[in-house]
């Protein structure tokens, strides 16, 4: 499994604003601030590199927010480095369609 070094970040935000407001309590929160270490652990990180944030600036075949477009410029490198099968995972619909149109089989839909 590899996923862009934003993924931490977008976890633990994301778990933080549901925590605030009032979305998961203390134990839900510290449950799956635990659960996304445990995964991440299993996973290569990608570093966000310049040539990552380059690749995100350029046009994509779908609208994509900064964050999703650094998401799918790291896959897409990764995949001209010789990573061909990397499959997409995302459960954000935009995202999923933008790594369609770029040639990924995707899931989490």
């Amino acid at each position: 499994m590899v996923t862009s070094a934003l993924t931490e970040v977008e976890c633990l935000r994301t778990l933080d604003r549901r925590h605030q407001l009032g979305q998961l309590d203390l134990k839900a929160l510290a449950e799956r601030r635990n659960f996304t270490f445990e995964l991440l652990r299993h996973a290569h990180l990608a570093d966000v590199t310049a040539t990552i944030l380059r690749r995100a600036a350029d046009p994509f075949p779908a609208p994509l927010g900064t964050l999703d477009a650094i998401h799918l410029a790291t896959a897409l490198l990764l995949r001209d480095a010789g990573n061909e099968a990397l499959v997409f995972a995302t459960h954000d619909r935009p995202l999923a369609i933008a790594a369609q149109a770029s040639g990924f089989r995707t899931i989490g839909l």
